[in-house]
This record gives structure tokens, sequence and C-alpha cells, in this order.
């Protein structure tokens, strides 16, 4: 009896042990697929104002700007991994539109920066301990640009007090070298460098907008072969990648193919990666040359919100299900390619922060 027992208790178990192998598609086998990959909220922090830009140090912490504490002052946050601190110091009546690092984890803000008796406007350096004056002004509401490019070097685009807007070039300390401009009476949009000795600025000319691309190089500012000859493209976001290509992006549009797109340009002439149903308000590129895109752009279905999309190398796709119920204004890469961006994610509008991790 013992025996027919064991026996039958065997055959009970054969089910479940064969049930607990791996399995293997080419036994038929239906795949495992992996967990999808969704944006993650980064941390609690609820912002009370649009986040208007990002940027990751080379340990990885995240920085954001754009908004204000009770007192109406715009301030910068840092994400360390595991909580939101403010960095203490900075405290501006104006927007802080602009943040970038160097290779020594140095932050770099500008845009609306200005000094205590809003006379004038500033670069603010962040050394890990205090905020300093990087000693290069504009006047008071004339927002500066500024970027750093992939070896850490900073650069910044300043208004004068006639009305002309210059590029320079940090020079250590407080110093700065003027590179000119191709035409400094026209607004500029954005500006990039690509670490390789190219600085680009971004103009929109006149009223109506006619977007011009400039390159400066070996000492001398050149225009580029022009991405479109149609008024209203105005362009107001840029990056460029390992291999030096050139992104711009802001109302391009194709009145043939009737949707907006991003202009990369590859060292001798433009390519429109097209197919976007919205403009965009922000680029970046990940430490592996992938190129990302955020603003108004919807393509998940049901307009569940607006989304950041990747180049898969021909088309524009979707990173995920972000749906954010408003314009993304900020997007950012950290060491390890996971993005950032911002947004607002539930009925009471409240802006916050995702990560879609690697």
């Amino acid at each position: 009896m013992k025996f027919y027992i064991a026996a039958f208790a065997t055959l009970l178990l054969l089910p479940a042990l064969n049930g607990c192998k791996k399995s293997d598609p080419k036994n038929g086998d239906d795949p495992i697929l992996p967990t999808p990959k969704v944006w993650e909220t980064v941390g609690n922090v609820s912002i009370n104002q649009i986040v208007t830009t990002l940027c990751s140090d080379p340990q990885g912490n995240i920085y954001a700007a754009g908004f204000t504490d009770n007192n109406d002052k715009f301030y910068v946050l840092k994400w360390d991994g595991k909580k939101w601190t403010t960095l203490e110091g900075l405290r501006t009546n104006y927007c802080i539109y602009h943040l970038s690092s160097d290779k020594a984890g140095n932050i770099y803000a500008s845009g609306s920066v200005g000094d205590a008796a809003d006379t004038y406007y500033y670069i603010a350096k962040w050394d890990g301990n205090s905020w300093s004056d990087m000693g290069i002004h504009s006047p008071f509401a004339s927002q500066i640009y500024s970027t750093t490019d992939k070896n850490g070097n900073l650069y910044a685009a300043v208004p004068n007090n006639t009305g002309q807007t210059f590029v320079y070039a940090h020079g250590g300390g407080t110093t700065w070298n003027n590179l000119g401009s191709l035409v400094p009476d026209e607004a500029i949009g954005t500006i990039c460098a690509d670490g390789n000795g190219k600085v680009y600025e971004v103009l929109n000319r006149g009223s109506l907008n006619y977007p011009i691309v400039a390159r400066y190089s070996g000492g001398v500012w050149s225009e580029l072969t022009p991405i479109t000859n149609d008024v209203n493209n105005q362009m107001f976001t840029s990056c460029t990648d390992l291999q030096g290509n050139l992104y711009v992006a802001g109302d391009l549009y194709d009145k043939i193919a009737k949707k907006f797109y991003v202009g990369k340009w590859n060292g001798s002439q433009w390519i429109k990666m097209g197919g976007l149903d919205g403009n965009v308000q922000c680029v970046c590129t990940d430490p592996f040359g992938n190129i990302y895109a955020a603003g108004s752009l919807i393509f998940n279905g049901g307009g569940n919100g607006f989304d950041v999309v990747k180049w898969d190398g021909s088309k524009w796709v979707a990173l995920g299900a972000i749906g954010s119920k408003i314009n993304i204004h900020a997007i950012c890469s950290d060491p390890s390619g996971n993005i950032y961006a911002e947004g607002t994610f539930t009925s009471s509008y409240i802006n916050q922060i995702k990560v879609y991790k690697k």
C-alpha cells in the first residue's frame, strides 16, 4: 500500500514541477515578457510653478528650477537619489531658465537671475557649498543664456546696454572671452556647444521669427545653410550629441508633411526628424547618443496627455506613457541614461518630476 501511495503522490507533484521550469519558446512555451517600464515620480516633491529647466551632474544628482517659495522667490532644488534639498543662498525675484553642469560637478544657473537690488542679471555658480557671481552681467530684464559642453566648458549669450547680444566663453574665475556674434542685433533663441571647438547660436530674425543658425569655429562666425525659408518657425531649444551633431527645435513646421520636426545638422546638411503633431519645447541627448524631445507632443492614443518621445533612427516613438496634463517644459538625462521630465499628472495640476529608468 505504501508503494501505491508514494507513486500517486509523485504523479500529483509532476504537473507542479513541470510548471516551475523556465519557459522555452523553442518548445512551444509562451515567452516570459519583461515588465514594461514606467515613469516613476522622483521623491515626493510637489511644485507650485512650472519647472523650466533640469540638469544632471556627473554623479547623477538632478537639479531643477523654475518654481518659487512662499515669498515668490525662485530657487534651485537638488535630488540626490533619496531626497530633495534646496541649494540655499540663491533666491531671485525672476525665473531661472537655464541649468547646466561641468565635469567637476559645479552647477550654473542663469536666465533672469538678478542681484538683490534688481539692477542686473548674472550667472550663478554652485560649487557644492555656496552660490557665487560668475562676473558677467546683463542689464536688468535682459535674459542671459548659458550652457556647458561635454567637456564642461561654459558659454553664455549676454545682452548689453545697446540691445545687442554677444556670445562669451568662460576664461576662468570671473573672466570671459567675447566670441562676438553673427548678427548681434537679432534675438537669441538658444545656444549650445559640441565640445570640439564649435559653438552655435540660434537666432530668430525680426518680428516674423525667420530662423538662423550660426556656428563659431576657428575664431569666425558663419551661417549654416538655412534650415527653412519659412517665417514663424521660431527655435528655442538645442543640444549636441557625442558625435557633434546639432539638434534644434521649437516651432519648426513642415508645410508639406503638415508636421512639426526637429532639425539635425550632421556637419554638412540639415535632416528633418519629422512626424510630430505639436511643437517642441525641450530636447536632450543621453550618454549613448539617443535624442529625446518633449513639449506639446501626444503620441499615446486616447489623448491621455503630453509625452516624451525618442528617435529610434527613423521615427519618433513615445517613451512610455508619461501623460502630462500640460506641455512638458524640461527634460534631461543623467550619466546612466535615465530620462527625467517635469509635468502635471494629477487632477489638482500640481507639477512633479518623473524619471524613466534604463
